[in-house]
Parts: structure tokens; C-alpha cells; sequence
């Protein structure tokens, strides 16, 4: 990796590219897209094949491209100005400022980051995007167990940002915490928060961010090492086509779904696996949320038959690598023709809802049966036990009553 050498230059570099000592006369851009990259785990060789990916766009007069990027390589953190070169192997772009050694895993490192961000490279709207592993709203290595056997129930979620020196993560609520100091530091809502990461495209973490976030990116399934092509997506988001037609952040999220997903499809430059990506309009996450709640009081009143019904629906709704996570349409679908002649009431405006919440959704092979928008649907009775009450604490459950309707149909005969 190249560095800036000379302590005159880089100090000149400083000033020159975030304008300290002289905030106030910064120009805002368009857009400022801020990636905390967090290498400190096996994804590392990926993180220099994405920085490589924004270099070949970099920078431009319309978007700041600002990355924290996390190494296991050079086993410390740097704050990096991404700018364009040719060079496809090494990154290239001069170092802002050297963290040394922090904890990728805690939140705290996470909104500093967004908090300079956008005090040195103002701009009039924001996208932050979280890279590494993710594991929905509960810590894939907290699952386990099997029917007979006793089951401890975790006191806390590890949900992202893993970071191996320490051992630590980001936990959902943590992650809306974060999005909601960024938003007042950022004067707005964030307009867009993506998750460069597994399985975190789930009605629980929209639900937890919809009072500060806009617009809401991830994935259901699991996302191949590859991750996004960051490529594609600086040079479609660049385009003066896009900026003379429309700036808004549903734009842009569509750009990026479109070029995540035709990278993996027959052609694309990361062929072929199969995946899928969905962006979210948390305005729209309130009616969600009230067909939700009558959809699971409806269930709370069916007799056991129709709980029943229930039960074999949830069993054959499309799910994902961590199998307690399922489609929320596809349930909602197989649902009503397995219980037909059953009042549920939730069901229509379940339908409406998802179609303004989804803004796109995209996905490739087996995955047909996915609308977007993944929920917690467990199948057996130790995965509830195990993450019941943590659940209980999310803001998607209070104001569905969804644990309390996922109990009713697990109890089902």
C-alpha cells in the first residue's frame, strides 16, 4: 500500500483535502458516501479488492468517496480520501489520518467516524454504508442447540462490524443508535444506510433506524465474498444523466441494487451466484408496521385450526441461511391459501404496505419467492426460547405484537 511520504506533504494534503482551519468555506457536494470498511476478520482480501473497485472511479466534483478502512494486512485503521488512478493491484489513495489500532466492532468508532465524515467532506446528502460480516438481528454464532437439549439464551446480539482483535460487533439497537446521532449531526436524515453485509435486508433493523434513516439497503441471503461492485455503482451514480433527472436517494439506491445484482448474473463480472438485494422507504415503514400489528392480532384470535395453518405456512416460507429468518410476503401468500376461509385481517393491507415500503428488489436462481423484506420466523421451539426475550426488546415487536403471534403459532398442534 502507498502512502503519502513526508510529513510536509501529508499535513499539506490535510488541508488542502478537508479543508481544516477552514470548514466554514468548504463547498458542499452533491452526495458524500461513507464506507466503514472493517477488514478485521477473513474478509480482508476483499476490502483492498473494493477499495480498488472505488479507485477506478474515485472522488469526483459531485461525490466525496471517504472510507475508514480497517486492515488485517496492515493491522491498523486509516482514514482515506478516495481518489482515482489506474492502478488496479495497489490502493493508491493518500491516507487522511491514521487511527492506529481501534475497535472496528464498537459503535462508538462508527458514528466518529460519520461524525468527521461529514464535518471535513460536507455535503447535502449522505450515504453510510457499514462493510463486513453481518448476521440479521441476532448473532449467527449464537444459534445451535437441538431438540432435547438445553438451550442458553443470550444476553446480547452480535449483529455486525465483527472485528477479530477484540471480539466485538455491532448490535441492532447499537446501529440505530449510531444512525441517530449521525442524523443530528448531519442537520437530516440520513438519506441512505447500507449494509455491505449478510442477511441485514430485515423489517427488525429498518424498524429500528425508521425515525433517522430514509432509505434502508441490504440483502436477505448471504452476500458472496465479492461483495458490491463499487465500480459500476460510483460510475452509474456519477453520471450528469442522473444528476439533471432526479438526486433523490430512492435513485440511488436503485443504481446500486440493479448493479449488485446483474454482477452476479449470467455475463456479470462476478457470475454467478445467487443472490438477492432489496432498498427500503422508511417513511413508508409506519403502515407497514400497522398491517403488521392486525396481522398479528389476527393470528392471536384464529382458533388452533388456523394457528395450525399458520404453522405449516411459516415452515414453508422461503428462508435463508439463518433459517429463522423467512420472507415476510411469501409467508403472508402461502398463509392465506393453506388457511382460506380464515378472518385475517392483516393480510390485504400487508400486501398494499409492502409494495410502497419495497422501493426495488432484485434477486437471482432459487430466490423467486423473495419480495425484499426478511422477518424473524423461527420453526422451532428452542429458536424462539433462545432469542425470545432479546427480541422483545426491539422496537419491530413492541409495535407488532409479532413475538407474541410467533409464540401462538409455534404452540400450534
Amino acid at each position: 500500500m502507498r502512502m503519502i511520504r513526508g510529513i510536509f506533504l501529508a499535513v499539506l494534503f490535510l488541508g488542502l483535502a478537508t479543508g481544516e482551519g477552514a470548514h466554514a468555506t468548504v463547498k458542499k457536494k452533491e452526495w458524500t458516501f461513507l464506507t466503514f470498511l472493517n477488514g478485521f476478520n477473513n474478509l480482508d482480501r476483499f476490502g483492498y479488492k473494493d477499495m480498488n473497485e472505488m479507485e477506478a472511479v474515485g472522488s469526483t466534483d459531485r461525490i466525496n468517496v471517504v472510507v475508514q478502512w480497517a486492515s488485517l494486512r496492515s493491522r491498523d485503521v486509516r482514514r482515506i480520501l478516495v481518489q482515482k488512478d489506474q492502478d488496479k493491484v495497489n490502493v493508491t489513495s493518500p491516507v487522511v489520518e491514521n487511527l492506529g489500532r481501534i475497535d472496528m466492532g464498537d459503535p462508538k468508532e462508527l458514528l466518529a467516524f460519520i461524525k468527521w465524515g461529514v464535518k471535513n467532506y460536507p455535503a447535502k446528502r449522505y450515504f453510510v454504508n457499514v462493510w463486513n460480516h453481518g448476521s440479521g438481528w441476532h448473532d449467527v454464532k449464537g444459534g445451535g442447540g437441538r431438540a432435547g437439549f438445553e438451550v442458553k439464551a443470550p444476553q446480547s446480539t452480535l449483529d455486525i462490524s465483527f472485528d477479530d482483535f477484540t471480539g466485538s460487533s455491532i448490535d441492532t439497537k447499537e446501529l440505530a443508535q449510531v444512525m441517530r446521532e449521525s442524523a443530528k449531526v448531519m442537520g437530516q436524515k440520513v438519506d441512505i444506510y447500507g449494509s455491505d453485509a449478510c442477511l441485514m435486508a430485515m423489517a427488525e433493523i429498518a424498524t429500528e433506524m425508521m425515525d433517522s434513516v430514509q432509505v434502508f439497503l441490504g440483502s436477505q441471503e448471504l452476500e458472496p465474498g465479492d461483495g458490491w461492485p463499487y465500480d459500476v455503482l460510483l460510475n452509474e451514480w456519477n453520471k450528469k444523466t442522473f444528476f439533471d433527472r432526479n438526486k433523490s436517494p430512492q435513485e440511488v439506491a436503485k443504481i446500486l441494487t440493479d448493479a449488485y445484482v446483474d454482477s452476479y448474473t449470467l455475463g456479470g463480472v462476478h457470475c454467478c451466484d445467487e443472490v438477492t438485494f432489496s432498498a427500503f422507504d422508511l417513511n413508508k415503514a409506519p403502515a407497514l408496521i400497522v398491517a403488521m400489528r392486525a396481522l398479528s392480532d389476527s393470528i392471536l384470535a384464529l382458533p388452533d385450526s388456523h394457528k395450525s395453518a399458520a404453522k405449516s405456512a411459516l415452515l414453508a416460507t422461503e428462508s435463508y441461511y439463518m433459517d429463522d429468518y423467512r420472507d415476510l410476503a411469501d409467508f403472508a401468500l402461502t398463509f392465506r391459501k393453506s388457511a382460506p376461509d380464515a378472518k385475517i385481517v392483516g393480510l390485504p393491507n400487508l400486501k398494499d404496505a409492502l409494495k410502497e415500503f419495497v422501493i426495488i428488489n432484485k434477486t437471482t436462481g432459487k430466490y423467486v419467492r423473495s419480495s425484499g423484506v426478511a422477518v424473524w420466523m423461527p420453526a422451532r421451539r428452542y429458536q424462539y426460547s433462545q432469542y425470545s426475550n432479546l427480541y422483545s426488546q426491539l422496537a419491530f415487536s413492541k409495535l407488532t405484537n409479532w413475538n407474541l403471534a410467533l409464540e401462538q403459532i409455534l404452540n400450534a398442534h
